[in-house]
């Protein structure tokens, strides 16, 4: 066969078109990804598949559906592997964060365990977490902005007036009727901000006892009050608070097991922040530096 008729047959035209075809994808892709490596899934990876569904389950997978949860494993893996080929973990927020509690997880072994001289000192340095709340015994007199409108407070001053000098008792005919109730005993400032608003218990909790005072405002109108008692607040006992102190000297060792650990790897690292990427109208930030690059 000559060189003219070689030329001219469409097979090998066809072939030419595709080497060209196929040329041109590696110039613009690159060469063909390298084989993705070696996925095993070893005895530890089985016990912890049966293990993750004997707890969801109740009982041990039988034999496909052990299967199923070995193709999950595998599917899940080579998409995890692709996505990191590909560059998705960099830049997303959510993975970040993620890698990062999951860091700061396992480089926490907890440390000792507190010994009971610990705690009871934790106790005694932290003794104003472990006081009970305060509390208040007080009655109340009400006279509502539905029924006086504008007058109401006014109303209230004239009442407070006439009831100088009375004791807590002499209220009978005083205020109009209310929806709750006239007297609490022995009330947190939590139970008082429910029932009357944060500003009403706020003003309260002021009030010196034994004496009518007011006229004093709460979401339902203005109230002249008498307080009976207010308690101090008082240690709680070590008995009665020793698993609170037990979590909150936990909590502490292991925000202090964190610090102690991002001090030392912060080391290793430098932070430059650009200047020129400042908001507009805010002072730019100057160069951190955390710690030298150092092996």
């Amino acid at each position: 066969m000559n060189a003219r008729r070689l030329f001219g047959e469409p097979l090998l035209h066809f072939l030419l078109l595709g080497a060209l075809l196929f040329a041109g994808y590696r110039i613009v892709h690159g060469a063909a990804p390298a084989p993705a490596g070696r996925i095993e899934i070893t005895a530890a990876d089985l016990a912890r598949l049966r293990l993750a569904w004997q707890s969801q389950w109740g009982r041990a997978p039988d034999a496909a559906e052990l299967k199923d949860l070995v193709a999950k494993e595998v599917h899940d893996e080579i998409l995890y592997r692709e996505a990191l080929a590909m560059g998705l973990d960099r830049d997303d927020v959510i993975v970040k964060r993620r890698l990062a509690q999951k860091v700061a997880y396992l480089t926490d072994d907890g440390g000792q365990p507190p010994t009971p001289q610990q705690l009871q000192s934790w106790y005694r340095d932290h003794a104003e977490d472990y006081k009970d709340a305060p509390r208040i015994s007080i009655r109340q007199l009400y006279f509502s902005t539905d029924l006086r409108g504008a007058r109401a407070e006014a109303a209230a001053a004239q009442a407070l007036r006439q009831l100088q000098g009375a004791g807590g008792d002499a209220d009978a005919g005083v205020g109009d009727p209310f929806a709750g109730a006239t007297r609490y005993v022995e009330k947190s400032r939590h139970e008082i901000d429910q029932a009357f608003g944060r500003d009403f218990a706020a003003a309260v909790f002021r009030l010196e006892p034994q004496g009518w005072r007011g006229p004093i405002r709460s979401g339902l109108g203005w109230h002249l009050v008498w307080v009976d008692e207010r308690t101090t607040p008082s240690l709680r006992p070590y008995a009665e608070v020793e698993a609170q102190v037990r979590d909150d000297w936990l909590r502490a060792e292991h925000e202090s097991l964190q610090r102690q650990y991002y001090a030392r790897v912060s080391r290793h690292y430098e932070v430059v922040v650009d200047t020129a990427a400042a908001l507009p109208g805010s002072p730019a930030p100057a160069a951190v530096t955390v710690g030298s690059a150092t092996p």
